[in-house]
């Protein structure tokens, strides 16, 4: 295994009405960026959802951090100097607040050219990526939810399906290929990487600067930790605990409800080593910060929220921040602390899907419980009279909740 690593970086382009860009012009910004950096390898994806073309910054193959701030810092003056040409505007949370849409970022970890290798790395880090998803979140507000009813909405609705949880957990030979899962191998027919995939788009390069040789690092040294079934299930809790609640969120962690902040600033100590490596000397003051604090970037597209409450306003903030220093380490640093945020078992997590009424498909979706347990649950749900069951005699079933929430 070669110890180097990677991002993407996916951004949405959108015209001054606050609509996506053609394809063309989309084609013809990474083409000057890439021009402008050759290390890069700057290119483009679909967004389904919108219906739009993304611009995705890759940073091809780092060796260290200072690679790292090299390639990003030339990255961005690209992207600033074609955005003012061309009169765009960069979208770079994990949702586009006004019209919808994931963005992620990606992360590549080393080169495995053992294939049982990688595919056990996966298994043994799949418990770690929810702690990996609470320090990422940048997405409460899209036009499907109420805003702020999660952290991340983004990975509530699995990325569109391109970060969804890890299928099983079945034995290492049983295991398939699959794309599009929190933690996957980036694939057969190249030089496979590790992937994880659970971070939403940062809206701060600092925080950016942090977590990639925190996630990197963190791989390289992490502890496996067996996928039973009981730590199977405290890792689909934890994931949504992390995507409701970002760093206020409490873990069931081996069995104990925990703080994911107390986690975050264990592994801190624990990774510095395999950081050291990585050319990082720093000791993450941002994350730290913002693990004392309970604080993420998502709370800072909340208070933008809340100054004026309208997603196109709260778009075209977020849109300018790449072309000003970034704001976010202040934000931290004027922060209050927050309180850990309750904990949701698998019931909650359930009920949680259900306003007035859902259907079941819709409910399983968000949850991805295993669906013989997700069965049972609803079933005791509607034995202790939270939910009624209403059967349609030629579609799908719904539930309705006894007690609204609205």
């Amino acid at each position: 295994m070669n110890r180097t690593f990677s991002f993407e970086w996916e951004l949405l382009l959108l015209k001054a009405n606050g609509l996506p860009v053609e394809k063309s012009v989309v084609l013809k910004v990474a083409h000057e960026i890439q021009r402008e950096n050759p290390a890069l390898r700057v290119g483009t994806d679909f967004l389904f959802e919108v219906n739009a073309t993304l611009l995705e910054l890759r940073a091809g193959i780092l060796r260290d951090v200072q690679e790292l701030k090299h390639r990003l810092s030339g990255a961005l003056k690209s992207l600033t100097r074609q955005c003012q040409k061309e009169d765009l505007l960069p979208v770079i949370s994990g949702t586009v607040p006004k019209i919808g849409g994931v963005l992620g970022l990606h992360i590549h970890v080393g080169t495995f050219y053992d294939l049982e290798m990688l595919e056990q790395r996966i298994q043994d880090l799949i418990y770690w990526s929810p702690i990996w998803l609470a320090m990422a979140v940048s997405s409460p507000i899209n036009p499907y939810r109420p805003p702020g009813r999660h952290q991340s909405l983004r990975m509530w609705d699995n990325a569109g399906w391109a970060a969804s949880p890890f299928p099983s957990a079945g034995s290492l030979e049983a295991q398939q290929w699959s794309w599009g899962i929190d933690i996957m191998d980036s694939g057969l027919d190249r030089h496979p990487t590790l992937q994880v995939r659970v971070a939403d788009a940062p809206i701060s390069t600092t925080f950016l600067l942090e977590f990639v040789p925190f996630v990197v690092a963190h791989v390289f040294s992490a502890d496996g930790i067996a996928l039973t079934r009981e730590r199977y299930l405290e890792y689909l809790i934890n994931r949504y605990q992390a995507l409701t609640h970002g760093l206020r969120a409490q873990f069931r962690w081996m069995g104990e409800i925990q703080p994911v902040s107390e986690i975050v600033l264990s592994l801190k100590d624990k990774i510095r080593e395999s950081a050291k490596a990585l050319g990082y000397s720093g000791d993450f003051p941002l994350i730290t910060e913002m693990a004392r604090k309970r604080v993420t970037q998502a709370d800072m597209v909340l208070a933008l929220y809340r100054e004026v409450p309208d997603p196109w306003v709260v778009t075209y903030e977020l849109g300018k921040l790449l072309m000003a220093p970034d704001p976010f380490p202040d934000f931290v640093r004027r922060a209050e602390p927050r309180q850990p945020a309750p904990f949701l078992d698998l019931q909650e997590m359930l009920l949680d899907q259900v306003d007035v009424i859902a259907p079941r498909a819709f409910i399983w979706t968000h949850t991805r419980i295993p669906v013989v347990l997700f069965s049972h649950l609803l079933s005791e749900l509607i034995r202790q009279g939270k939910l009624q069951e209403l059967p349609h005699p030629e579609g799908q079933t719904f539930y309705f909740r006894t007690k609204s929430r609205l």
